[in-house]
C-alpha cells in the first residue's frame, strides 16, 4: 500500500525541481517579474503584454460577478470584443488573487508562465504515478514536460505555455476506463473544459485526438448503460462548464463572419520538413535534422534522446499486457496529433474536420496539433525510463550511470535558447500622461494605435492595454486574434499619422481625447491641426506625449 506521506513528500520534490527547471530555463526573468517579460522567439511583445492585460480583465471583473466580462474596454464602442480572442478564463480565475494583492499585470503573468512550466512538468509526473511508473520514471518525464522546446519556442504566447490541461484530460480519460464510475465520469468533463477554459484551440484539439485514439480504451465490459450514462454526465460537466465561453466565440464569429480560408490554414500549418527541425542546437548531433536558422522558423523535433527514449516505452509497453493499452492509448494519441498538425496537406481529413466540427472552420495555426505530439512524446519518455531503469538495475552499475546520463540528456539536449528580456511599459514612466488620462472621465485613443498590420505595429496599443488599470478609460486601441471590420479602415487611416480623415473617424465613435507619442506625432499632426481637427490641450515632453482634443466628427460636439 501507499505510504501517503512519501507520496506527498515525492510530490513536493517534483514541485521543487520543476520550479528551478523552469527559473533556470527562463532565466533572467524571475529577476524582474514585475518589470519585464519575454517575446519568445517572436521579436515583438505585443502577446505578452495583451496576455497579462487578459488575465487582469478576468480578475478585474470576477468579484463583480464577470459582469461586462465580454465586453471588455478595447476597440471601443465594440461590444462583446472579448470573445475574439484566447480569453482564457481559467487562468485569469487561477491568477485573480495575486491581482487582487497587489501585483501588477506583468508580475502576475510571470508568475504564471513560471506556475504553468512547473504545473506541465507535475501533471506528467501524476499521470507517471497513475499508470505505476517508478518515481524517478515519472519524475524524468516530467522534467521533459518542463523543458518541452515546442513549449518554450512560444514562450510569448503565454495561452500556449500550459500543457498541464491536455495531460489532465488523458490522466482523467484513463482513470475513466479503469473503473467507469458517474465521478469519474464528471471528473473526465472538468477536465476536457479545463483544457478547453485555458486554452480553446487546446481544448478543441484534445478532444479530437483523444476521441480518435480513444479506441484502444473500449473493451467489452465498458458496452454497458452505467459506462454510458457516466460518459453522458461527462459531457453535461463539460458542457455546462464550456458552453458560456464557446457560445460567445460562435456568436461573436457568426456576426463578423470570422472564418479562416484554407490558404491561411494551410499557412499556419505544419510542414512535412518542420518536424525534422529544432528551435536550437541540440546536444546530440542527428542526421537530417537540421537548427532552424531563425529560431521563430517552426520547428517540431522533439529531440533524439526523447525519440530514442519514448520508442523504447513504445516497445516495452506493447510486449506487456498490462500496459499494451495505456501505452498504445499515448501514442496513437501522439501520433495522431501529429498528422492533422499538417493541416490542409493531409487534404481529406482536413475537409473532414472542417465541415464537421464546428470551430474548426476558425483555427488559423493547426501546426498547434504538434504541441499535443510533444505531450505524448513526454509521457511515453516516462515509459521508456522506466523500462531503461529496469533493464539497467539487472546490468549492475556501469549501466545505471548509463542509463542516468542519457535521462539527464533527453531532458537537456535541447535546453532553450538564451531568453530575451523587453522591459515593460512602467507607470512612472508615463505617470503625468496617465493623471491627465484619468480625470478626462472618457474613452480615449493612444496614437499609433499601429504602424503597421504585423504584430509589431500593435506593440504600442498593447502596452497602452497593460496600463490600462492604472487608467480605467476604455480605449479604441486593442489587440487580439481578430479585429473589429469597421476598425480597419480607421486603423489604416492613422497608420502613418493623425490624417484629418482618421481623427473624423475617432470623434464619430465618440473618442475626444487622444493621446499621442510626440515623436510620431510630429510627422503629420500638422495635417490634422491646420484643418481643425485636433487642438493641443497638453504635452509631457519628459515623458514623450501630448494630448489633443478632437474637434471633428460631430461626436464630440
Amino acid at each position: 500500500m501507499a505510504n501517503p506521506r512519501t507520496d506527498l513528500h515525492l510530490l513536493i520534490g517534483a514541485a521543487a525541481t520543476y520550479l528551478v527547471l523552469a527559473i533556470a530555463a527562463t532565466w533572467p526573468l524571475v529577476l524582474d517579474l514585475g518589470g519585464s517579460v519575454s517575446p519568445g522567439t517572436d521579436e515583438p511583445a505585443t502577446v505578452p503584454y495583451a496576455s497579462a492585460w487578459a488575465l487582469w480583465w478576468t480578475a478585474d471583473r470576477l468579484p463583480h460577478g464577470l459582469a461586462s466580462w465580454w465586453d471588455a474596454p478595447i476597440f471601443h464602442p465594440q461590444a462583446g470584443v472579448f470573445a475574439w480572442s484566447e480569453a482564457m478564463p481559467l487562468l485569469g480565475v487561477l491568477a485573480a488573487p495575486l491581482r487582487w494583492l497587489g501585483a501588477g499585470p506583468i508580475a502576475v503573468l510571470n508568475v504564471v508562465l513560471l506556475g504553468s512550466l512547473t504545473a506541465n512538468g507535475l501533471s506528467v509526473f501524476g499521470l507517471g504515478r497513475l499508470l505505476r511508473l517508478s518515481p524517478p520514471a515519472a519524475l524524468a518525464g516530467g522534467a521533459v514536460a518542463v523543458l518541452l522546446p515546442v513549449v518554450h519556442a512560444e514562450l510569448g504566447v503565454p495561452t500556449l505555455v500550459p500543457i498541464w490541461p491536455i495531460v489532465g484530460v488523458l490522466a482523467a480519460m484513463l482513470w475513466f476506463v479503469h473503473a467507469p464510475s458517474l465521478g469519474r465520469g464528471a471528473l473526465l468533463g472538468a477536465a476536457v473544459a479545463a483544457a478547453y477554459l485555458t486554452c480553446s484551440q487546446y481544448g478543441l484539439f484534445t478532444v479530437i485526438a483523444t476521441a480518435l485514439a480513444g479506441g484502444w480504451l473500449i473493451r467489452r465490459e465498458l458496452v454497458q448503460p452505467r459506462v454510458g450514462g457516466a460518459l453522458l454526465l461527462g459531457a453535461v460537466v463539460a458542457g455546462l462548464l464550456i458552453a458560456p465561453l464557446a457560445l460567445a466565440q460562435r456568436t461573436a464569429s457568426a456576426e463578423a463572419g470570422l472564418e479562416r480560408s484554407e490558404t491561411r490554414a494551410l499557412k499556419g500549418s505544419a510542414h512535412a520538413q518542420a518536424w525534422w527541425r529544432t528551435p536550437w542546437t541540440q546536444a546530440i548531433p542527428t542526421p537530417t535534422v537540421r537548427t532552424a536558422r531563425d529560431p521563430g522558423v517552426r520547428a517540431l523535433f522533439p529531440g533524439t534522446a526523447k525519440l530514442g527514449l519514448a520508442l523504447l516505452g513504445v516497445i516495452w509497453g506493447m510486449r506487456r499486457e498490462d500496459r499494451e493499452v495505456e501505452v498504445a492509448f499515448v501514442a496513437t494519441f501522439a501520433l495522431v496529433a501529429l498528422m492533422l498538425s499538417l493541416g490542409p496537406r493531409l487534404a481529406p481529413v482536413y475537409a473532414l474536420f472542417r465541415d464537421l466540427v464546428p470551430g474548426y472552420a476558425q483555427v488559423r495555426s493547426l501546426w498547434r496539433f504538434g504541441v499535443l505530439a510533444h505531450v505524448g512524446v513526454a509521457v511515453l519518455t516516462a515509459f521508456g525510463v522506466h523500462a531503461l531503469i529496469e533493464a539497467a538495475e539487472r546490468r549492475g552499475r556501469p549501466a545505471q550511470w548509463g542509463a542516468a546520463t542519457l535521462v539527464v540528456l533527453a531532458v537537456v539536449e535541447l535546453w532553450p535558447g538564451p531568453v530575451r528580456t523587453i522591459e515593460a511599459p512602467s507607470p512612472d514612466g508615463r505617470r503625468q500622461t496617465l493623471i491627465w488620462a484619468v480625470a478626462q472621465g472618457k474613452p480615449l485613443a493612444f496614437l499609433p494605435l499601429r504602424t503597421d498590420a504585423t504584430a509589431a505595429g500593435y506593440e504600442e496599443s498593447a502596452a497602452w492595454m497593460v496600463l490600462q488599470p492604472e487608467h480605467g478609460r476604455p480605449t479604441v486601441n486593442g489587440y487580439s486574434s481578430y479585429f473589429p471590420p469597421d476598425l480597419k479602415e480607421l486603423f489604416d487611416d492613422l497608420a502613418d499619422g493623425p490624417s484629418r480623415a482618421g481623427v473624423v473617424a475617432l470623434g464619430k465613435r465618440g473618442i475626444c481625447r487622444v493621446v499621442v507619442r510626440s515623436s510620431w506625432r510630429d510627422r503629420a499632426a500638422a495635417e490634422a491641426e491646420s484643418a481643425g481637427a485636433l487642438r493641443w490641450v497638453a504635452g509631457w515632453p519628459e515623458e514623450g506625449y501630448d494630448a489633443y482634443e478632437v474637434t471633428a466628427g460631430g461626436g464630440c460636439r
